[in-house]
């Protein structure tokens, strides 16, 4: 009886001792990030605040229908696309887009940026940090906590009281420093930073008695400040960009900027960020694609007026993804100068977008790929020579294609698509056609045609207008899964046009004694290289 009265008694105390630890444990990570008055509360009086970020409206808030309508109109070219030359090889294309802050940290396509329809809010991203300041109704200080979006917070609160509440975030994953003056709360901005903000009042339930309330808190952000921003992007050339990138400012230009009054939600002007003719910018890698992607950030409270950028581009050097080479976009020779001004709008996002993209050369006016089309790590893109040869174990899975098949799989499906079309940005390139083969067929006997050059037999090369070299290399063809055959004697490449209900033309070269020809069938389930040409 003794033993049995004893086991219930060290049952019942693991029990209260399990419960006063984990109830202890809680108590401290609600506390662990966050400032408080002291304050005594008795646990029947306690109540947690839950809170549950919403979203960041997209835009400023205008009003009435205005506010209807600019929530939801879609993103805006404010300079449409134009083609940059960097030197005969390397080009660019250049847009200044305008679009909430929150779709530039998304995968945006180039070619539908400005036909996508926004949402009234955005989310706010994981692991984003953002501070709640809370006051009691008399204007006395209660608390100041930082929080993570996307991870449960909650604030120690009293049942049956009004509070207001004001919250603000950097948009970025930092920690907030607390603030120095909590009667008084003044957040200054920089051109370096974001600065979301929103405010108001809750009153706390009372019941259940004797038990611990559980209230959300919802927020929704609006923004305080405008983006301006430089994005160089390397995908459309399978490349990344090395980090001794160097861009500088070739005209002065200010950002103004402020302080937000915590309780009012009014903003104060407070001097500008200057920069100076030659100042250099710093980038950034890209959340999404790393160091593909370049971005170069200034934020501001100008809202009225037009601000007008002009960036003198010196460094940019890029390592393309096959690992056959690196290289310098721009030579000492060259002076590249990007500009644009716009007007900055609140929660937009004003981009210069720089997207880099290689050409092999121009011939007969069809401008040729640097290289064969591949398929690796998800993503098509083209190779950035074509006078390196690979090894047949590195290229076999990656860069033989059934005729109009998306992927150069086993089991992809012949007939689909160009996948060409699929190289980023989309629809940049194609597939060639016969016609433009043929082009190169007649000029299989010219002098500047050469046979067997880079040191690669049966190999053919075609002089372009910019004086460099379109060159053809005898990579052979797959059939079905097999290995390789006619590898180092012959090349094949598919062109779109189709021949039969299960035939496309194909381009074949060879040893100088047999040319090259076009008038070639091939089966759309034989797997041939592929070379580009831009639309």
């Amino acid at each position: 009886m003794m033993n049995t009265m004893n086991n219930k008694f060290l049952s019942y105390f693991r029990t209260i001792s399990v419960g006063v630890i984990v109830s202890a444990t809680l108590f401290f990570q609600s506390c662990s990030n966050r400032e408080a008055a002291t304050e005594e509360i008795g646990s029947e009086e306690r109540a947690q605040l839950v809170v549950n970020i919403e979203g960041v409206v997209a835009e400023a808030q205008a009003s009435g229908e205005q506010a209807s309508i600019k929530a939801t109109e879609p993103s805006t070219v404010i300079q449409p696309q134009k083609e940059v030359s960097f030197n005969e090889s390397i080009k660019a294309t250049t847009s200044v887009t305008q679009q909430p802050i929150e779709q530039s940290t998304k995968d945006t396509k180039l070619n539908t940026l400005a036909a996508t329809v926004q949402l009234p809010t955005q989310p706010m991203t994981k692991d984003y940090t953002y501070r709640v300041v809370m006051y009691n109704a008399d204007g006395s200080f209660h608390s100041s906590t930082n929080l993570i979006a996307g991870t449960a917070g909650s604030i120690e609160v009293v049942k049956g009281r009004k509070y207001k509440w004001y919250a603000y975030s950097h948009n970025n994953k930092a920690a907030i420093p607390a603030i120095t003056d909590n009667q008084n709360p003044i957040i200054a901005t920089t051109a370096s930073k974001d600065l979301l903000y929103a405010s108001g009042e809750v009153t706390i339930g009372t019941s259940p008695q004797g038990q611990m309330l559980t209230q959300a808190l919802p927020i929704t952000f609006e923004h305080k400040m405008s983006k301006i921003s430089l994005t160089i992007d390397a995908r459309g050339m399978g490349a990344i960009i090395k980090d001794n990138i160097l861009v500088t400012m070739q005209t002065p230009v200010s950002f103004p900027q402020g302080n937000l009054n915590l309780k009012t939600g009014v903003m104060q002007a407070n001097g500008s960020a200057n920069y100076a003719i030659g100042d250099p910018v710093t980038f950034q890698n890209s959340a999404n694609y790393g160091n593909a992607i370049k971005e170069a950030s200034f934020y501001t409270i100008q809202s009225t007026g037009t601000v007008s950028l002009a960036f003198k581009h010196n460094t940019i050097d890029v390592a393309y993804f096959d690992n056959t080479t690196n290289e310098s976009m721009i030579t000492p020779s060259t002076t590249l100068v990007s500009n644009f001004s716009a007007t900055p709008v609140p929660g937009k996002n004003t981009n210069l977008n720089i997207n880099l993209y290689k050409i092999g050369g121009t011939i007969d006016g069809v401008i040729w790929s640097s290289g064969s089309l591949c398929f690796e790590n998800g993503q098509h893109y083209i190779r950035p020579k074509d006078i390196t040869r690979l090894t047949s174990s590195f290229y076999m899975d990656s860069d033989y294609w059934k005729a109009r098949a998306l992927t150069p799989a086993n089991n992809a499906t012949p007939d689909q698509v160009d996948p060409c079309t699929k190289v980023f940005p989309e629809n940049r390139w194609r597939l060639p056609t016969e016609a433009e083969f043929q082009k190169l067929v007649a000029r299989k006997n010219n002098q500047d045609t050469q046979y067997n050059g880079n040191g690669i037999d049966n190999s053919v090369s075609f002089l372009t207008d910019e004086g460099k070299r379109v060159n053809f290399n005898p990579d052979g063809q797959r059939r079905g899964n097999t290995v390789l055959s006619s590898a180092n004697t012959h090349g094949y490449y598919w062109s779109s046009t189709r021949k039969s209900a299960t035939e496309f033309a194909a381009f074949q070269t060879g040893e100088a004694s047999l040319v090259s020809i076009i008038d070639n069938r091939y089966t759309m389930n034989e797997k041939l290289n592929i070379r580009c040409v831009k639309k």
